[in-house]
């Protein structure tokens, strides 16, 4: 069956998610950043919060009271943010040319992405959104990747068939789940690796975005 539907993740896919470049803003010193990371960006409730049960200023409450002064100011000025994911993951140069492109070639577009509330901002603020025939944030849903209930929804919500359906995500995880689901996939990590390396791999599944 041929692709017919190119599913993307956000983070460090569209988005790039890099908590040392984050906390670059705020002139920590190395023992500072390695505490924030450690109790913020790398506590289990950091992933809790894409089931979008709360913001993570409600979230980590108790644990920000455990922090240095500096360090919750930090928490209040960063994280804390409704807005977050806008001002804190810049968008990968050139995905979103490469996203246009694929539409323009008759591609359905879709989003499938662990993420917080802030979702909510985000895509009223990102031009790329409008590339998209389906968003499915996992904060609408109290679900979150690799869980199978996922994509089963993802599938359900926008009539899709999982056959027809590439799905690039950063997490080998996700990608077997989905894999495991029925769509093609692979991974790719924006953090690290050039535009370049998603149009080959696109290229590899017969889909060549160059108009």
């Amino acid at each position: 069956m041929s692709i017919k539907n190119i599913v993307f993740d956000f983070g460090n896919v569209i988005g790039i998610y890099d908590p040392e470049r984050i906390l670059e803003r705020f002139s920590l010193t190395r023992e500072e950043k390695e505490l924030f990371i450690k109790e913020i960006f790398e506590d289990p409730l950091w992933k809790e919060a894409d089931r979008g049960c709360s913001y993570r200023d409600v979230l980590f409450y108790e644990r920000v009271k455990e922090l240095p002064e500096r360090l919750r100011s930090v928490f209040f000025s960063s994280v804390a943010r409704y807005d977050f994911e806008d001002a804190f993951m810049p968008q990968k140069d050139g995905i979103e040319e490469l996203i246009r492109e694929l539409k323009n070639k008759g591609y359905g577009i879709y989003l499938l992405s662990n993420i917080g509330l802030g979702f909510h901002v985000l895509q009223l603020k990102r031009s790329v959104f409008r590339f998209f025939d389906g968003k499915f944030a996992t904060c609408d849903c109290g679900l979150l990747k690799p869980e199978k209930e996922v994509y089963e929804a993802f599938f359900e919500k926008f009539s899709l068939t999982a056959q027809e359906c590439l799905f690039v995500d950063d997490s080998a995880e996700n990608v077997k789940a989905g894999i495991n689901a029925g769509m093609s996939a692979f991974t790719y990590n924006a953090l690290y690796e050039d535009i370049s390396c998603l149009r080959k791999r696109l290229r590899e599944y017969g889909i060549n975005a160059d108009i």
